[in-house]
């Protein structure tokens, strides 16, 4: 699994600067985090699992979302014979909802159709947004390395082409050429990274 630090220096391979006097790693970072948000407003999402994480309650039929979701395709009650989340015990669309509750993103049942099974737990199962990073450890999500990759150095071939540098003519046709492979990747993204079916938005998120 590759890790920002990974990235940044295949990043700086690329550019031919791999002593970083041209762009320093925090500056990588931050062209990273734009080619992060790129993929954000093009659609793309993360699979994300919430075990156990909400804990039912009598007579209580709202829970605050659990954090990072953006989209919820499946809630699932734990079968308590077998301590294991099993389809027999997934509530369907008519059951819930998902709303803001002051300003909290909130899952509500239908009073109707949820008999709460106080003490049980429930597991949220959907996507959530790739990840902003913010140092060289983070894991970088999954599947998305070379999307990301390519993007960010269209962000830095552009930035440095922007000098009179005998390079420049070259660094701003990798721009470009950067420019068409993350964009083409993201055309293809498999659809593991795009919103399920039946899948409902989180609020503000």
């Amino acid at each position: 699994m590759a890790t920002v630090t990974t990235l940044t220096a295949d990043v700086a391979l690329r550019l031919h600067d791999t002593a970083n006097a041209e762009l320093t790693t925090p500056q990588i970072l931050l062209l990273l985090n734009q080619a992060v948000q790129w993929a954000r407003n093009g659609g793309l999402l993360v699979p994300l699992e919430e075990d156990e994480s909400l804990v039912e309650v009598a007579n209580t039929y709202s829970f605050e979302v659990p954090a990072s979701f953006a989209y919820i395709n499946r809630i699932v009650r734990k079968n308590r014979s077998t301590g294991t989340y099993d389809g027999y015990n997934s509530f369907g669309p008519e059951a819930w909802r998902l709303g803001i509750d002051g300003s909290d993103p909130t899952l509500f049942f239908d009073e109707a159709r949820y008999d709460p099974d106080a003490g049980n737990t429930l597991k949220v199962i959907g996507q959530k947004r790739p990840t902003v990073y913010t140092q060289g450890t983070d894991t970088i999500d999954t599947g998305l390395e070379n999307i990301l990759t390519e993007r960010t150095l269209f962000y830095a071939f552009q930035f440095l082409a922007a000098g009179r540098s005998e390079y420049a003519v070259w660094r701003q046709q990798e721009a470009m050429i950067a420019r068409a492979e993350s964009e083409l990747a993201l055309a293809r993204a498999p659809q593991q990274f795009r919103m399920k079916p039946n899948s409902r938005y989180v609020p503000g998120r």
